[in-house]
C-alpha cells in the first residue's frame, strides 16, 4: 500500500506544479482570489487541484470571450444598413447624447428612423399576430427564443413552422438549451423532416456544457422575410396565453417592428445563429433594403 500512497502523492504534486503557472498568468483574476487558490492546491495536494478545475475556471467568461469573438469575426461580412436611415449624434437632442452613444458602446447597433413599432400587450393578441406573420412569409423565417413549451401553443406555432418549411420557405429555429430543456427528440423530429434547421444556442442538460449555466439566451425574435419582425418579453407556452390555471392571468410587452430596425435585429438573429452552428447569414437576400413605413 506504501507504493500507492506514494504514487498518489506524487499525482498530487505533479498536479500542483502543472496548475500554479496557469493560476498566476491568468488574467483578470483578484490577487487575493489567486493567493487562495494557490494555498488550496499546496496544502491539499491532488484534491486541491480537483477543486480548482471544477471551480476556479471561469469557463462561463471563456464562453462569452468565444461569443464576443464570433460577433467580431461575423461583423464584417454583413451587409450595411442603409446610411440615410440612421441617425447621427447632431440629430440628438443634447440631453440625450450621452444616452445614445451609451447604448450604442452596449449594444453595438446605431439607432435608426422610419421604422413602424406596434406596442402589443395582450399576449393572445401577440401570439395571433405572431401567427399570420409566419403564414404569410414567402422567403425566410427566423426564430429565436428562450422558452418554447411542447405544450399546445408550442406545438401548434411549430407545426405553422412546419407548414410553412414544406411550402419552400427556409426556417432556422434557434432556442436555448436550459430555458427550453423540455424540447425532445419527438418534438423535433417533424421539424427537422420538413427541412427546418435546429440549433441551441448552448446545450443545457449535458455534462460537458454544465458551466454553461449561466450564459444563456433569454432573446425572444421572430424575423420574417428579413421585413418584419417581433421582440420583446413574451416566451411560447401556455402559461403566457392564461391557460395555466395555477399562474392565471400573465402580461408580457412586445413590440411588432417593421422597417430598418428589422435588419437590425436580423444582425443579432446572425450573430447567435453563427455562434450556435458557424453557418453565416451573409446574403444579401437576408437583409432587404427597408423602405420607411413610420414615424419612430
Amino acid at each position: 500500500m506504501d507504493w500507492i500512497t506514494a504514487a498518489l502523492s506524487l499525482c498530487g504534486y505533479l498536479i500542483t506544479l502543472a496548475l500554479i503557472p496557469s493560476i498566476l498568468l491568468k488574467k483578470n483574476r483578484h490577487t487575493i482570489s489567486t493567493v487562495s487558490w494557490i494555498l488550496t492546491i499546496i496544502l491539499l495536494p491532488g484534491l486541491g487541484g480537483i477543486v480548482y478545475l471544477f471551480f476556479g475556471i471561469n469557463r462561463v467568461q471563456r464562453r462569452s470571450l468565444s461569443k464576443e469573438k464570433a460577433n467580431q469575426s461575423l461583423a464584417p461580412k454583413l451587409p450595411q444598413i442603409v446610411q440615410n436611415q440612421l441617425l447621427s449624434s447632431e440629430d440628438y437632442l443634447p440631453i440625450n447624447q450621452n444616452l445614445m452613444r451609451l447604448a450604442q458602446n452596449i449594444g453595438h447597433t446605431v439607432p435608426t428612423f422610419g421604422n413602424h413599432v406596434e406596442l402589443l400587450t395582450d399576449t393572445n393578441r401577440t401570439l395571433g399576430l405572431i401567427k399570420q406573420a409566419i403564414l404569410n412569409a414567402e422567403h425566410s423565417l427566423h426564430l429565436e427564443y428562450y422558452i418554447w413549451q411542447p405544450d399546445q401553443s408550442g406545438t401548434l406555432l411549430r407545426d405553422l413552422l412546419i407548414e410553412k418549411a414544406r411550402a419552400g420557405v427556409e426556417v432556422r429555429f434557434l432556442y436555448d438549451g436550459l430555458g427550453s430543456f423540455g424540447l425532445g427528440k419527438n418534438f423535433f423530429k417533424p421539424m427537422r423532416e420538413a427541412g427546418i434547421q435546429i440549433a441551441p444556442f448552448l446545450p443545457g442538460a449535458s455534462i460537458r456544457e454544465r458551466w454553461s449555466i449561466n450564459l444563456r439566451n433569454h432573446r425572444k425574435i421572430v424575423i420574417v422575410d428579413g421585413k418584419m419582425a417581433f421582440t420583446g418579453g413574451m416566451n411560447i407556452g401556455d402559461e403566457y396565453l392564461g391557460l395555466n390555471q395555477d399562474l392565471g392571468f400573465w402580461r408580457d410587452t412586445h413590440l411588432k417592428v417593421e422597417g430598418p430596425e428589422t435588419l437590425q435585429l436580423q444582425q443579432v438573429f446572425a450573430e447567435d445563429w453563427f455562434f450556435a452552428t458557424g453557418e453565416a447569414l451573409t446574403q444579401q437576400e437576408y437583409y432587404p433594403s427597408p423602405n420607411p413605413t413610420g414615424t419612430v
